[in-house]
């Protein structure tokens, strides 16, 4: 069977932004803490011997856009993991973090697994770099109608190696292949009936490999309808490194459990008899103040 790749010529969406300058970007893009998760458990065997330990070490770190349109990001690298007693902690696994960004997001995420610290230790500093993908604008290609490019492979002009797919249009479903080289580019996809009328999806699902994500979108899509591919405009590739110091471990919190700042005590309830030489009322116990020489 022969198989076609075609190539669609995106048009201008909306006029072309300012190219964000370099500093600029590296002065919105912040990168901060989101939470740290640790689960420790110990395994024993019938005679009370350790014979398995689970442990799972993980920190979550927030993207902050600040108004930048971001198409993505690629080369992301944590370099340095280490402790305030000064250990270095090893990567479990690559970090993960989202390959693209919807229009309307503001924040990513990385997800760094971590070996747990054999010291006790009460922070954790890292350090990185990756490199942000910022649109300078958008533009968009058209399908339509829709079920003519069902089964077809089609190129974008302008995006190198990039592919999309459309596999399927059920009753209440799209279902598309979009390849790597293609996803820092696409912006979204949207669907619209033949007269141009903008229908909206109900959720879905995607999966995918080190070749493709595939695609699964809940909308009623007629079969003469239209499907735009809206991709960012020529987007500026800009390194971003970060560091992140004293992130405080779990355990390591400042407690206040063992503070009171007055005391009571119960008085007796219904019939209870009240113990002679004693006053059947609250007492409270003022707490000592700075002010008592404490």
């Amino acid at each position: 069977m022969l198989r076609f790749t075609l190539l669609l010529a995106p048009i201008l969406l909306c006029a072309a932004e300012a190219v964000p300058t370099p500093d600029l970007v590296k002065e919105k893009i912040t990168v901060r803490p989101e939470g740290i998760y640790f689960n420790s458990q110990i395994y024993f065997n019938e005679s009370g011997a350790v014979r398995h330990r689970d442990e799972d070490f993980n920190v979550r770190l927030a993207i902050d856009f600040n108004g930048l349109r971001v198409a993505g990001y690629r080369d992301l690298s944590i370099d340095t993991v280490t402790t305030d007693v000064g250990e270095t902690l090893r990567l479990d696994s690559k970090p993960d973090a989202e390959e693209r960004f919807d229009l309307d997001d503001d924040e990513g995420s990385i997800h760094v697994n971590l070996t747990p610290p054999s010291k006790p230790a009460a922070t954790l500093s890292i350090s990185g770099h990756m490199t942000i993908l910022v649109s300078t604008g958008l533009e968009t290609a058209d399908l339509s109608p829709a079920s003519d490019w069902i089964g077809k492979t089609v190129a974008v002009n302008g995006v190198e190696g990039g592919r999309f797919m459309l596999k399927s249009i059920s009753d209440d479903e799209v279902a598309y292949s979009v390849n790597h080289a293609l996803l820092n580019s696409l912006a979204e996809v949207r669907f619209a009936t033949a007269t141009g009328k903008e229908l909206d999806t109900r959720g879905g699902g995607s999966w995918g490999d080190d070749q493709n994500r595939e695609f699964e979108k809940r909308v009623k899509l007629p079969k003469n309808g239209t499907i735009s591919l809206v991709m960012h405009q020529n987007p500026v590739a800009v390194p971003i490194p970060f560091t992140l110091e004293a992130i405080p471990l779990p355990g390591s919190e400042a407690t206040d459990a063992g503070k009171v700042d007055a005391v009571l005590t119960p008085k007796p309830m219904g019939d209870a008899v009240t113990p002679a030489g004693t006053k059947g009322v609250v007492e409270v116990e003022q707490a000592p103040t700075s002010a008592d020489g404490f």
